[in-house]
């Protein structure tokens, strides 16, 4: 490829996870036997007289930096494809009556999921504060109870439902 002096190039180094810019400081030309052989010093870093060969770079130059920056993103976003897919093969697989629950409420990727754990402590704080009742925040802080002792469970449809009085068969108790 051709520079021109002066030209600022982005290199995208194999060793790191990093893009370097560098300059063309020189332009050396050599007439051989085998034709004329061009070779490019470029600057690395603000050291005016460290110069390197362009072919001892150890990394892609691109001579933009919209370019270096469209071929690392095309790179991880085939790289988290890939990785999607396999665990989609892997949960088709491993779990064949399986479903995927698919939130299309945009806002729900703007709050952060609260644990049962988080819950429970929540309700206890907000107990603990003198209020008047309130029938539906009782009920609530009942289920989020019996949730944290195991007494509700989820069916494999979502649904959830609260367990009473089990009795299990004498060969399943232990």
């Amino acid at each position: 490829m051709n520079y021109t002096v002066g030209q600022i190039l982005f290199v995208v180094l194999r060793k790191e996870a990093r893009v370097y810019p560098m300059q063309v400081a020189k332009r050396l030309t050599e007439e051989t036997l085998e034709g004329e052989v061009v070779t490019y010093m470029a600057r690395a870093g603000s050291t005016p007289d460290k110069l390197i060969p362009l072919t001892q770079i150890d990394g892609e130059i691109f001579d933009s930096a919209e370019k270096a920056k469209r071929i690392l993103i095309d790179r991880v976003t085939t790289s988290i494809s890939t990785m999607v897919d396999n665990a989609i093969a892997k949960a088709h697989e491993w779990y064949p009556t399986g479903k995927e629950l698919v939130n299309d409420d945009p806002m729900a990727l703007l709050t952060k999921p609260v644990s049962v754990t988080e819950q429970l402590m929540q309700t206890r704080q907000q107990a603990s504060r003198p209020k008047a009742t309130n029938p539906a925040l009782a009920e609530f802080q009942a289920e989020m109870r019996a949730e944290a002792r195991g007494d509700i469970i989820e069916l494999p449809d979502g649904t959830k439902a609260r367990i009473r009085n089990v009795n299990l068969p004498p060969a399943l108790q232990g």
